[in-house]
């Protein structure tokens, strides 16, 4: 039980600071009964965009989102070396990140392909049939998936 009380503790930590982070950094205290303090930003915190896309890697812009309650999903995908995936489309944006390995991705449509390797983002694209392949590496991407409740997160077109 005390361990479970310390992990909802530190979740709940990690939380608010998040959304202290997301907010800007800002910190408010309170003077007195109706009386708020200034909101002082730490020194300390800074924000580094580290990839923003409004189109897939093949060029075509997102768009808008589909109607429906946000869903957004952090996934972690370990693809094995020497692996083709099955050919796929995604019906949301998302973005993958290579944490280690590498990882070729290739466009049914038009033939395009892109070689990830360690460090590298990518904007999926949507609705448009792809795959990937890894060599002798394999690879660890994180995905995040910005869809609406309910829509599967890829679809097999094989």
């Amino acid at each position: 039980m005390r361990g479970r009380n310390l992990f909802f503790s530190v979740v709940a930590g990690l939380v608010i600071f998040a959304a202290g982070f997301w907010a800007g950094g800002k910190t408010y205290g309170q003077a007195g009964a109706g009386l708020a303090l200034a909101a002082t930003p730490p020194a300390a915190v800074s924000k580094t965009v580290l990839f923003e896309a409004v189109r897939s890697w093949d060029g075509k812009e997102y768009g808008p989102y589909p109607a429906g309650n946000a869903d957004i999903k952090i996934v972690k995908i370990v693809i094995p070396p020497n692996t083709r995936l099955a050919s796929h489309t995604h019906p949301m944006p998302n973005i993958a990140y290579v944490h280690s390995g590498s990882l070729t991705v290739k466009s049914e449509a038009d033939n395009l392909e892109q070689q990830l390797k360690q460090g590298d983002f990518l904007a999926e694209m949507v609705n448009k049939p792809h795959y990937g392949y890894t060599g002798s590496d394999g690879v660890e991407l994180f995905l995040v998936y910005c869809g609406v409740t309910g829509q599967d997160l890829a679809i097999n077109t094989q």
